[in-house]
């Protein structure tokens, strides 16, 4: 260094090597000043620098006496650093020092070793000057700046339910320092369909993280429903049903004639319509979520059944011949339709008639005759064979096609019903009961319409898949 003042031509500074050489024997230092020498003897040990003897030479400069060209007090030691700032790598880091000034041997200047992220002051170094130094540092401090930390997206960033917890593992994370703890990633176990986000966050100081890349989204998709199946109960009401897809709302589709079509969107894993007898109707269903939508299930086509019941039918008993009349010689034998409840067998006869007749005697006889007469009792008013304007009759007697319905009688829909031959008077014998001929004493061919009740049996539902 140099001091500006001189001693016989030559700077103080000089002098003061001996000072700084590192000895410690006692030194004899001999100055001259206008002529006169000065000397005394000082010594120091490398061990206790600041052993510093305090003399007064009785020679001034300026009014200062010279000794304190010897005396360090107030003087600066300058260190000179290189990597002043640098960035957070998980391991020890200190400042290089470049240059001590002044550069003597036994001073020495530590740089203290530091991790983590921060602002390290001149303080912070370890330093062995001779007292009265001040440590001047440059720069002043040491920054170790937080480390950027950011997160991208890396693979598949959709995972399909499977009705367990799932892990993300589709991102990468840069800028870190491995195995440090520093740092965190959340948000990336979900069970249920839905989006999701992973989010990078610091825990230390030691990092910072990017403020565009922190997150990175990720989704859950929708599975087809399982177990999707169809019933019918009453024969109409049909029901859907299949299994929850976790975190899904669903989507029922029904066949309207020309394209399906979207007809309900709701959270249960149920659905009921009332359907019309023997019919078919066609569903499906999709489960959807934010993260998308599923395949559809199968196809149900269910086929509505129909409940047994009754219908009314024509009734026709067909050409009946009915013989024999007055089998046993009775006075009130009587063939026909006799006393018949309408309703019975489910039957109501609303027309009864003769299509032929043919008896057994003379034709005189069925008519208007005091001892056997056979006579038509309809409803309980007799009336004469075979209509009630005759007073003679063919025998045998059949109706003609265009005389057909005057034979026929309409009868009530209600109550009891009597159409029937009836032989009436006196004379009938058993003997005769065979008839005059050996068969019979009279027959005729029977005819009754009308409607009955017929049940229809019930028509099941079916189901089909495809």
């Amino acid at each position: 260094m140099s001091t500006g003042y001189r001693v016989n031509g030559v700077d103080l500074s000089s002098y003061l090597q001996p000072y700084f050489s590192g000895s410690e024997t006692p030194t004899t230092i001999n100055y001259k000043i206008n002529g006169t020498s000065i000397a005394y003897t000082f010594a120091r040990r490398d061990n206790d620098p600041n052993n510093i003897p305090t003399i007064t030479t009785g020679y001034q400069i300026n009014g200062t006496d010279i000794i304190t060209l010897f005396n360090k007090n107030g003087a600066s030691l300058t260190v000179q650093l290189s990597g002043g700032s640098t960035t957070y790598n998980g391991q020890g880091q200190q400042a290089t020092i470049t240059k001590i000034s002044p550069t003597d041997s036994w001073i020495t200047v530590t740089t203290s070793t530091k991790t983590n992220a921060g602002t390290y002051n001149e303080t912070d170094y370890t330093y062995t000057p001779p007292t009265g130094y001040t440590l001047v540092v440059s720069p002043s401090q040491f920054i170790i700046s937080a480390r950027t930390i950011s997160i991208a997206a890396q693979g598949s960033s959709s995972l399909t339910w499977t009705g367990n917890s799932q892990t993300f593992s589709g991102y990468n994370v840069s800028g870190n320092i491995a195995q440090d703890s520093g740092w965190s990633v959340s948000g990336r176990t979900q069970t249920n369909c839905g989006s999701y986000t992973v989010t990078l966050t610091a825990s230390s100081s030691n990092y910072t993280v990017s403020p565009t890349a922190y997150q990175v989204a990720w989704t859950i998709t929708p599975t087809t429903p399982s177990n999707f199946t169809a019933s019918v109960s009453n024969y109409t009401s049909m029901t859907i049903s299949w299994t929850a897809v976790g975190g899904c709302n669903y989507t029922i589709w029904q066949w309207n004639g020309s394209a399906y079509v979207p007809i309900v969107q709701q959270s249960g894993t149920s659905y009921t319509a009332n359907g019309s007898p023997q019919t078919t109707y066609y569903y499906y269903v999709e489960a959807y979520a934010s993260s998308g939508t599923s395949t559809r299930t199968a196809i149900a086509a269910i086929t509505c059944g129909r409940d047994g019941y009754f219908q009314n039918v024509g009734y026709d008993s067909g050409n009946v011949t009915l013989q024999p009349l007055c089998l046993s010689g009775s006075a009130d034998g009587r063939v026909g339709l006799k006393s018949w409840v309408q309703g019975t067998y489910g039957i109501t006869v609303s027309q009864v008639g003769a299509i032929s007749a043919v008896c057994n005697f003379s034709t005189s006889q069925l008519w208007n005759n005091t001892t056997r007469i056979i006579r038509w009792n309809l409803n309980g008013t007799s009336v004469n064979f075979p209509r009630s304007t005759d007073t003679s009759a063919p025998n045998p007697w059949n109706s003609s096609t265009t005389a057909l319905a005057p034979y026929y009688r309409s009868t009530v829909t209600t109550g009891t019903v009597t159409y029937a031959l009836v032989a009436t008077g006196s004379g009938w014998s058993t003997n005769n009961s065979a008839g005059v001929s050996g068969a019979f004493w009279a027959s005729v061919v029977w005819r009754n319409t009308g409607t009955a009740l017929q049940y229809v049996n019930p028509v099941n539902p079916s189901i089909s898949y495809f």
